[in-house]
């Protein structure tokens, strides 16, 4: 009896990680429309934007629907800035998709279900705060799913880049 109690928690155990299903952002970036540059430091973008002018967040959307290749019926984002007193950006809104498959936050789309795949993300204006001194800061991407096998991902961190303000 024992021994049949082990072996069944562990198989439902090893499946709950077979299918594990994740939701990232690749190349997450906010890029300077006043010509800042991005580069690679240990796998995370480092980004120079100017304080106080609108850049763009940008990236590549990846869906893994796990063994069962769910996809998504409701994906919504937070961007935010590290530093608790620049806040968040955008806080829960929801995404879609476009014809070619780019996806849109806060768009005006008809379709909120994406497959699963990778996606461009439309470039999302930012307002970068108007610092008086240099700082480096992070900018990041939370986001929560409602997958097609009904089965829902509470808020977790998707994608971030090192943000320097000049």
């Amino acid at each position: 009896m024992w021994t049949g109690t082990i072996i069944t928690v562990l198989f439902i155990s090893i499946g709950a990680i077979a299918d594990a299903k994740s939701i990232t952002i690749s190349n997450a970036r906010l890029v300077s429309s006043r010509g800042g540059s991005c580069r690679q430091e240990n796998g995370i973008n480092r980004c120079s934007v100017i304080r106080g002018e609108t850049a763009t967040f940008q990236g590549v959307l990846n869906i893994d629907g796990g063994d069962s290749h769910a996809g998504i019926e409701l994906f919504q984002v937070t961007l935010e800035f590290t530093r608790e007193q620049f806040g968040e950006v955008v806080s829960d809104a929801k995404t879609c998709q476009r014809v070619g498959g780019d996806v849109v936050i806060r768009g005006d789309c008809d379709v909120t279900s994406i497959a699963e795949g990778s996606y461009n993300i439309v470039p999302f204006s930012v307002k970068v705060p108007d610092v008086d001194d240099s700082i480096t800061t992070n900018f990041k991407a939370l986001g929560k799913a409602t997958w097609s096998d009904g089965t829902t991902t509470q808020e977790i961190e998707i994608g971030r880049c090192r943000i320097d303000i000049e």
